[in-house]
């Protein structure tokens, strides 16, 4: 019994040091190539973190793991976050530090290379950072979908630059609110609906009234489908998030062929991923079924105000068991979601019986099946109106 317990004792001291070697090699590799990619030679690199040359060659090779203090120092000099250290980002489908050789021309040249390809964590020149990213699975921003945003946003801000322009945003991510179940939730979009000047009014499109308290929404079209390796089916680029912290500038990027309420829900639910974010000190945020939960939620209060739908349901006077599948559409138009963000709505605030709400679900999903995802009931034009501002700028500019 004594030998069975020495065994397991020795067998989880070696699963600790197996995990602590990974932990070390993990970090060495992104600091070996954040470095690269800074074109800052390893001396010199080493005199501005505070250490000698020695021991950052150790640090690179692996041996040994730099202290949280060193990490923070290192990621302020390479200009990244503590995150992009700790959880080393690949460049998928573009030069390998691997390949790197001793010969100076190749590593000038494979610096240029990396210097060039735009990573799917940075845009513009590095002002931009990914907000997110997926826990597991294929990663649905793909380098190809990360150059078209970038070239967007290197447009967008050379509009703002020739028409002298300089948009920040005037909404604050940084509230002392600690956001980790739905009543913190609710309370968050209380305070921006009042910093927004809408209160529990329904606006038909939040695309204008965010850009209008300057948060850069952009469009991309002609999106090619990729398929997750957990899920059956193929899927494609929805949104994403980023965030200039220098600044406090943040950008909403949209596929534009989804329905107009789709657009709508993932530019509330990008901006509730946005102040997770700030939430979380600035580190990216992993999207795990918590955090995609939290986001959800943050969109359907957002859209769908508690008070001002429970003011319609008592005005109506609909109660709970007579919701009907012809009802849903009607009144989830008045406040531009979908039909099934709306039922869900009227689930979390106990506004419709559980049986009968699966039942409206079912023929909700049957129709998303059989008419490739569109709305029943029809889409709202009039909601999500695309690039307004960046048409705004073009006028701008041209006048001066």
């Amino acid at each position: 019994m004594a030998n069975k317990k020495r065994v397991s004792k020795i067998k989880e001291q070696d699963d600790v040091l197996d995990e602590n070697k990974n932990e070390r090699t993990r970090v060495a590799r992104s600091i070996k190539e954040f470095r690269l990619r800074a074109r800052i030679p390893q001396k010199e690199f080493a005199k501005q973190v505070g250490m000698l040359p020695a021991q950052l060659c150790n640090v690179e090779k692996g041996k040994n793991m730099p202290s949280l203090s060193t990490i923070c120092r290192i990621a302020e000099v390479l200009g990244v976050t503590v995150n992009d250290l700790m959880y080393h980002r690949t460049f998928k489908d573009g030069p390998k530090i691997g390949d790197l050789r001793k010969g100076k021309n190749n590593s000038a040249i494979l610096a240029k290379k990396l210097e060039d390809y735009v990573s799917p964590d940075e845009f513009c020149d590095r002002k931009y950072i990914r907000v997110s990213r997926p826990a597991h699975g294929a990663d649905y921003l793909t380098p190809e979908i990360a150059k078209a945003i970038d070239e967007r946003l290197i447009e967008y801000c050379e509009l703002e630059t020739r028409g002298q322009v300089i948009q920040k945003p005037w909404l604050t991510f940084d509230l002392p609110i600690l956001i980790d179940d739905q009543t913190s939730i609710e309370h968050l979009t209380t305070r921006i609906r009042t910093a927004l000047g809408i209160g529990s009014a329904v606006v038909m499109d939040y695309v204008q009234l965010l850009e209008t308290f300057g948060i850069k929404v952009i469009f991309l079209k002609n999106i090619p489908e990729f398929k997750l390796s957990d899920e059956a089916s193929n899927k494609t680029f929805q949104s994403c998030s980023l965030y200039d912290k220098a600044n406090r500038n943040a950008v909403i990027v949209l596929n534009n062929s989804m329905t107009a309420e789709r657009k709508q829900f993932r530019l509330i639910y990008e901006l509730g991923i946005i102040y997770l974010y700030a939430n979380n000190q600035y580190s990216m945020v992993i999207e795990t079924k918590e955090n995609r939960r939290l986001a959800k939620y943050f969109a359907a209060c957002f859209l769908v105000p508690r008070d001002c739908l429970l003011n319609d349901l008592f005005t109506f006077g609909i109660r709970p068991g007579e919701w009907t599948y012809e009802v849903v559409l009607a009144f989830k138009s008045r406040f531009g979601v979908s039909a099934e963000s709306f039922v869900y709505r009227l689930l979390e605030i106990k506004r419709i019986n559980k049986n009968i709400a699966d039942d409206i679900l079912d023929k909700i999903h049957d129709y998303y099946a059989k008419n490739n995802n569109k709305e029943p009931g029809g889409s709202l034009k009039r909601i999500c109106v695309e690039e307004s501002s960046r048409f705004e700028l073009l006028k701008i500019c041209n006048r001066r």
